[in-house]
């Protein structure tokens, strides 16, 4: 028989955002990243899925507030399907972290019964599959997560049952390698171990981007991203839906849903054309979308003085709509000819006229001056507008 459910992980409920200086923006990204059980529970009712998988790191610590806790549990207990949670390295198993804990064991059994936390290396049978949980029980391991499957003995499972193991670590060592022998590697995931083993499916979680590593396994990645991303294959911002049956390659669905999505750009500002050609790819990024965004952007070039102020006003304006804009404007502010002519021209202003040309003789000499004089020149223009 085959039977869907969804594959999770690396959650990280209560993340800090510590980068972030605005206490206000750090506090909607930490509940944007709870929104995710609600698009769960969304598709577990439209896809019908059996169950939740949350290979590790639900939470961001092993110690949540109570009122994080009690957020996080109520929330899964409007998911109509059991979940099933083991630690990863971030909310590690180890005694006197969160699972232990009498607060969240009570809230767990009065806002989540359906929530299981799987802190045992032991074969769970549940109504449509076998699980073989892996969980962190401390926040390093250096012995193989996979090492005591390979010590039992399948054969007492159904035979109809497919068999799902869940565990939360790296499959590369140093340099990229698989295993390295100079090094011991925490939390290793050797999936060349357990090749002989009739596994239908392996959950993975640690790594924060969507990734395929294996005939049946797959990490999902963070559902919500939480960092600028870097390379072309690290997709984070999705969680898995998984068809799997007994024997046969598992059917797996990558669904986009991160809410917050993170941008870097970097744009050079080389003629009068390029004002127009930076407001429209920041607009074909985010449109009209509003606190919905992180934008790191780098600006590099040369505008004039008029133009130069229409690009702060942009920027301002972005800046109201992003949860965080992070700048370096590096941009010169370089006054077209017709500028000058403008200010050093004046018959009617000889006093302005001679005033703007000392100042922008003064504004080429490239010192800590020259910076004080095109602040001064911008005014001047301004004024003269």
């Amino acid at each position: 028989m085959s039977v869907k459910f969804i594959h999770t992980a690396d959650l990280q409920l209560a993340k800090p955002y510590g980068s972030i200086q605005d206490e206000e923006k750090r506090i909607k990204l930490k509940n944007v990243r709870f929104d995710v059980f609600t698009t769960i529970k969304k598709m577990v009712e439209e896809e019908d899925a059996k169950f939740v998988v949350i290979a590790g790191d639900m939470f961001d610590s092993p110690t949540p507030t109570n009122s994080e806790v009690s957020k996080a549990c109520g929330l899964i207990g409007q998911i109509e399907v059991p979940v099933y949670v083991i630690p990863g390295n971030h909310d590690h198993g180890g005694k006197g972290g969160v699972w232990y804990q009498d607060f969240f064991i009570k809230e767990q059994a009065r806002l989540a019964p359906n929530l299981n936390i799987l802190l045992e290396p032991k074969a769970i049978e549940i109504e449509h599959a076998i699980l073989f949980p892996c969980p962190l029980l401390r926040q390093h391991e250096t012995s193989d997560l996979l090492s005591w499957l390979k010590i039992i003995d399948m054969t007492v499972f159904p035979v109809n049952k497919p068999k799902i193991v869940i565990a939360h670590g790296t499959i590369q060592g140093f340099s990229g390698s698989a295993v390295d022998d100079e090094y011991a590697v925490a939390n290793m995931i050797n999936l060349n171990s357990i090749s002989e083993i009739d596994i239908d499916y392996i959950a993975l979680g640690d790594w924060h981007g969507t990734k395929k590593v294996g005939d049946k396994a797959w990490y999902s990645g963070t559902p919500e991203i939480d960092r600028f991303i870097k390379g072309v294959e690290n997709k984070p911002g999705h969680i898995l839906l998984v068809e799997v049956a007994r024997s046969q390659e598992p059917k797996v669905s990558e669904v986009r849903t991160t809410l917050v999505e993170w941008y870097e750009i970097e744009f050079e500002f080389i003629d009068e054309n390029s004002l127009d050609l930076f407001e429209t790819q920041i607009k074909t990024l985010v449109g009209s979308r509003v606190e919905k965004d992180i934008l790191k952007l780098t600006l590099t070039g040369h505008l004039g003085l008029a133009d130069f102020t229409k690009l702060e006003e942009q920027i301002t304006t972005h800046e109201s709509r992003m949860i965080n804009l992070k700048l370096d404007n590096r941009v010169a502010i370089t006054p077209t000819k017709d500028e000058i002519e403008s200010l050093k021209n004046r018959l009617s202003d000889p006093l302005i006229s001679s005033v703007a040309d000392k100042l922008i003789q003064a504004s080429m000499l490239g010192n800590e001056d020259a910076e004080i004089a095109t602040v001064a020149l911008r005014e001047l223009y301004a004024a003269c507008k």
